[in-house]
């Protein structure tokens, strides 16, 4: 079976929906990061679980940064 896609890359609409299948890879490599990066932040205290917020959300765009992930030109 094969499946074969294909992009009018002249219509900003298909140059769009082009971007979103070559990057797709790097989405979810990204988030699998991003949730482990979040369970190695938890610290537990007497009461819970605790995040470091700042240094947590420095390494989400860390992590985006390294797989070239613009969430503002994929999610409008």
């Amino acid at each position: 079976m094969k499946a074969i896609l294909k992009f009018d890359l002249t219509d900003i609409d298909e140059q769009e929906a082009h971007f979103l299948c070559i990057k797709s890879m790097d989405m979810a490599l990204a988030l699998y990061k991003i949730g482990r990066t979040l369970s190695d932040k938890l610290d537990t205290s007497e009461d819970g679980q605790t995040l470091n917020g700042v240094k947590l959300q420095q390494d989400i765009q860390d992590i985006f940064a390294e797989y070239d992930i613009n969430l503002d030109k994929l999610i409008r």
